[in-house]
């Protein structure tokens, strides 16, 4: 979950990197800890 939150952090930095955000969220929401929080901004984001 660390690995993917670094990589939205660096992502979201990047404004034409939004995939490598939403891929970042992706994998958070298929892990436990931060699930509900990743499902959370990927419905706020339409995905």
């Amino acid at each position: 979950a660390v690995a993917a939150l670094e990589r939205l952090a660096k992502a979201a930095t990047l404004e034409e990197d939004r995939r490598g955000a939403l891929d970042a969220l992706h994998q958070l929401a298929s892990e436990g800890a931060a699930q509900d929080v990743a499902r959370a901004a990927l419905e706020r984001l339409g995905e």
